[in-house]
């Protein structure tokens, strides 16, 4: 409806159906756009004041930062509060991990008021990593900027004196150039607690001692698909503490023990990125008093002069071998060589494989292999059985030796109970507090035996099946004892022509009945057969509306109000033309001339000027066309409509008539 059709409704009580539909479609239409106008408005209103807020909260932010001596932040952040910086203006910038940060992100950090810029970093460990590799592999964007400065012959400072690694390890560093040579080790590091191996550092395979705690243990797999799958195969209980990482994300951090696995091992002679000397510095430096590695050396020393130089180190050392030689502290008379997983199992406490035969404060013998670790036992548990007793009745408590005693005696034992039955109850358990699981001897009020168990109450509803005649209406079922109400179905002919779905006592003998489940199955004004529960009221049709026109076809259910068409009305005859819209009553009265057009047999048209030609010949086809329905098809001068649905034709009059009829009944009307 347009706005001055609902301007000029002076009483919407004398609107037909369809004119309230559209005259309420029309007021949610505006109350809509009221509300959308309110909205854009909220919009501003927020965003205006979201504005606000930041400003304030950058104010707040300046204020606080500009009290501050020393702020710390990422480079991301950096970049982030970019602005926020500018507007602090600190003289300093402090840069660390300098050589593994992106240049770009370096510069973020510099503003107009920079007058110091200090880089701290190790341009001999890694390098930035770029997310794309063409523009590290073609455009060298993994050289940070402490590195092109070092190129480039900017003075530096470097550190000389390490703290970290024994003298063992740090060796290792010192005889390439690539690495550190000249690096002093601090007297602290030959102060470190010996390592439960016979050697400090040695090429192999992972190797964890008892004394050690797992947080102190580290495996460093060169590659992520390796780290993830030895998380995959190492049990969680007993690896717990355990860190396993790819060594680029352990960079700048360090363990006690390092166990280094290197993967690569193949016929092709390719070991990837362990010929980057800025990698394996990072992963031979990590170690402070530990370092175990594992790893095809002479693949590696072939295609690579660092490892060339520190395989002849090693050997030269006698730190690179097939196996390890491990010895017990206890029993230093019996090493043992391991080289596989299989060989641990000669020491799976630590130690060696005689028994400790060491006697625990309980009196019993600990029953563990040798350990070197907790020689006062204060943390092994005895897993011998408990000999005290727990009762008068000098029950032995069921638990471990370690475990502490339940209050009561948990030994099952049978007792006579008041109820004169005899029942398995706990030791501990007084006879009054137990309740009896014996079948009940009692009778009901009825004459039957009780079903229920002889520590709980009676049942009041007695569940033995009889054969009963009910009252007044005198139906005889068998039925559980305490049942009171028919069972007999009631099918009775309800009002709607159903029978009735109940039982006898449901339906209170007749007075009464059941709501009707079946389907309705009336008729709906639509033509439609309901298909909801008999006993609901008919809801609006819920199928695809069937109301079409030449432009378009409905795309509602049936039983709500069709939208009406806005194309412009398509009906037009040589004599008269329609000019209003679809949906719209047309102007113009119905051309009553007979058809000018011509049948495929040659024959005049039987319908109206206008309509669609019907495909019958009152020649050709005299039989179907004069078959009498209404009383006018046999006439000469008989015009026809063609029925577009199913193509039937309909004699004029009679159409007219129909729908005169059709105007005039409620019971009639279309949708």
């Amino acid at each position: 409806m347009t706005e001055e059709e609902a301007t000029n409704i002076t009483d919407i009580w004398s609107l037909d159906e369809r004119q309230r539909w559209r005259l309420y479609r029309f007021w949610v239409q505006i109350y809509i756009r009221k509300i959308h106008q309110k909205l854009r408005q909220l919009f501003v209103e927020y965003d205006r004041k979201a504005a606000i807020l930041k400003e304030l909260r950058v104010d707040d932010d300046l204020e606080a930062l500009r009290n501050q001596d020393v702020i710390g932040i990422t480079t991301t952040g950096a970049a982030k509060y970019n602005k926020l910086l500018r507007k602090v203006g600190p003289p300093i910038i402090v840069v660390e991990e300098a050589a593994e940060i992106l240049e770009a992100h370096v510069i973020t950090s510099l503003s107009e008021h920079t007058q110091h810029l200090i880089l701290i970093g190790d341009h001999q460990q890694l390098r930035p990593n770029p997310t794309v590799f063409k523009l590290c592999k073609d455009y060298k964007l993994d050289v940070s900027l402490f590195e092109r400065l070092m190129r480039n012959g900017i003075p530096c400072h470097r550190l000389s004196l390490q703290h970290r690694m024994r003298p063992e390890i740090s060796h290792i560093l010192k005889i390439h150039s690539d690495f550190y040579p000249g690096l002093l080790d601090h007297e602290m590091v030959n102060k470190y607690d010996d390592i439960l191996v016979y050697r400090r550092i040695y090429i192999l395979s992972n190797i964890t001692s008892k004394k050690y705690t797992m947080k102190k243990t580290k495996a460093d797999p060169t590659y992520t698909k390796h780290a993830f799958s030895h998380r995959s195969i190492m049990d969680k209980k007993t690896f717990e503490g355990v860190r396993v990482c790819p060594v680029d994300n352990f960079q700048g951090e360090e363990n006690d023990i390092i166990l280094l696995s290197f993967v690569r091992s193949n016929v092709e002679g390719n070991i990837g990125f362990l010929k980057v000397s800025n990698r394996i510095c990072v992963a031979l430096s990590r170690a402070k008093k530990g370092l175990y590695c594992i790893g095809n050396f002479t693949l590696m020393s072939r295609e690579s002069k660092v490892w060339t130089a520190i395989t002849s180190d090693l050997q030269k050392r006698n730190l690179i071998g097939p196996s390890l030689k491990l010895f017990c502290r206890n029993h230093p008379t019996r090493p043992l060589e391991v080289s596989t997983s299989e060989d641990f199992k000669g020491a799976p406490d630590g130690g060696c494989k005689l028994p400790c035969a060491a006697r625990l404060d309980c009196g019993h013998t600990c029953q563990m292999k040798c350990h070197p670790s907790d020689k006062e036992h204060r943390d092994i548990l005895c897993k011998r059985p408990c000999e005290r007793d727990v009762c008068v009745l000098q029950h032995p408590c069921p638990l471990k030796c370690f475990q502490q005693c339940h209050e009561n005696c948990q030994k099952p034992v049978q007792k006579l109970l008041p109820c004169s039955h005899k029942q398995w109850v706990q030791c501990y358990q007084k006879t009054g507090d137990v309740n009896c699981s014996s079948k009940c001897n009692r009778l009901l009020p009825c004459g039957h035996q009780c079903k229920n168990r002889c520590g709980q109450d009676c049942s009041t509803f007695c569940t033995k099946m009889i054969l009963k005649t009910f009252h007044p209406c005198g139906h005889k079922s068998e039925v559980q004892c305490s049942e009171i109400s028919c069972p007999e179905e009631c099918k009775v002919l309800l009002k709607c022509e159903h029978r009735c779905q109940g039982t006898c006592g449901k339906c209170e003998n007749g007075k009464y009945h059941v709501r009707c489940t079946q389907k309705c199955k009336r008729i709906l004004l639509c033509g439609h057969t309901c298909n909801q529960a008999c006993s609901r009221s008919c809801p609006p049709c819920s199928r695809p509306c069937e109301n079409r026109c030449r432009h378009n076809k409905c795309q509602k259910t049936c039983g709500e109000s069709c939208a009406v068409c806005k194309e412009k009305c398509k009906w037009s005859c040589s004599h008269k033309v329609c000019y209003k819209a679809c949906g719209d009553e047309c102007d113009r009265e119905p051309c009553n001339l007979p058809c000018k057009n011509r049948l495929r047999c040659g024959h005049p048209c039987i319908g109206l000027c206008g309509e669609r030609c019907p495909t019958l010949c009152r020649h050709c086809n005299k039989a179907d066309v004069t078959t009498i329905l209404f009383g006018y098809e046999d006439e000469p001068r008989a015009r026809f409509i063609l029925l577009e649905d199913c193509n039937h034709i309909v004699e004029v009059r009679a159409m007219d008539r129909l729908m005169k009829e059709s105007e005039d009944s409620e019971e009639q009307e279309i949708k």
